[in-house]
């Protein structure tokens, strides 16, 4: 399973804006589950990566750096 997972700052980035999980999935329209997961280096859907990094209000790639579509 750990092949598959993906470096992220998804949670760095979610902890400097000082919201919690449930908070930045409902104002990026996304499961609180999912975010949990991505945090953990699921990989991203391209829309969950441009509805987060919208709400974050950060690019994709500071989020997923190296992460190419």
């Amino acid at each position: 399973m750990e092949d598959f997972l993906i470096k992220n700052n998804l949670k760095k980035h979610r902890i400097a804006s000082g919201r919690p999980q449930w908070k930045l999935a409902l104002q990026a329209g996304i499961a609180e589950s999912r975010v949990c997961i991505l945090e953990q280096g699921a990989p991203p859907r391209t829309m969950e990566r441009e509805k987060l990094s919208r709400a974050l209000g950060v690019t994709p790639q500071e989020i997923w750096p190296g992460l190419v579509d």
